[in-house]
């Protein structure tokens, strides 16, 4: 495949992305609609402004803690919560990602949960630090690498110095490209990184820049993968 082919098909999949936003959108909500039960149950279990997560020790039941973190935070609807519930809520993940790893010091989705709340509160150099830590202990977990991903794009992205230093963009930016090729070099991740291409118009022409880097059948696999998902989106 040549790369101007790539970029061709790039944008002509950008602006057919375009065309089906207004979809997404209306799918997003259905979505988050089919959330409301979990999201008012965890706050029921504070008071009316504060965000608990029970101690439960069973492995499933910690992943769902901290699948509800990453989930929840990168929804509209919180986006759209009042500051301070916002807040609670990612204080809580943190809290509940530190009391995990205080016994279970490997556990990469805490470390990912840890990365992103860290971030959210604005702590830009330990949110680094726990990102490097998610991909040491879970380089191989596919599932965890989109997640990692838009965590690192949100660090280059937002970050300046002093807040991150030279050495540590760098290092984050080798950790996206990682991520970014086992996404690109597994088909069966391939809806993931569409949706963070659909969904992430800031950092699309450094994806598709990146995947032109790639093996041939990577950049197929994106293709496919990008227009598999434009097209379901388009039925929808």
């Amino acid at each position: 495949m040549k790369l101007s082919l790539a970029r061709i098909v790039l944008l002509a999949a950008g602006l057919t992305l375009a065309a089906t936003a207004g979809r997404f959108a209306q799918a997003e909500l259905a979505h988050l609609a089919a959330q409301k039960a979990a999201v008012a149950s965890g706050e029921a279990a504070g008071d009316a402004r504060q965000w608990r997560f029970a101690e439960v020790r069973a492995l499933p039941s910690q992943l769902d803690q901290m699948l509800f973190c990453l989930n929840t935070q990168k929804t509209l609807a919180f986006a759209r919560a009042p500051a301070a519930r916002r807040q609670s809520l990612t204080r809580a993940c943190l809290a509940r990602a530190d009391a995990i790893l205080s016994r279970a010091p490997s556990r990469s989705v805490s470390h990912l949960v840890r990365a992103d709340a860290l971030l959210r509160l604005g702590d830009v150099a330990p949110s680094a630090a726990a990102l490097e830590r998610a991909q040491q202990t879970g380089a191989r977990e596919g599932w965890m690498a989109v997640g990692r991903l838009r965590t690192a794009l949100t660090l280059l992205a937002t970050a300046v110095p002093p807040q991150l230093t030279p050495p540590a963009r760098v290092r984050i930016e080798r950790l996206a490209r990682r991520d970014l090729a086992l996404l690109a070099a597994t088909p069966a991740l391939g809806t993931q990184l569409a949706m963070l291409y659909f969904r992430n118009t800031r950092d699309q022409a450094w994806i598709a820049e990146v995947i032109e880097t790639r093996p041939e059948a990577d950049q197929r696999n994106f293709l496919r993968a990008l227009q598999d998902f434009i097209a379901a989106r388009a039925r929808s």
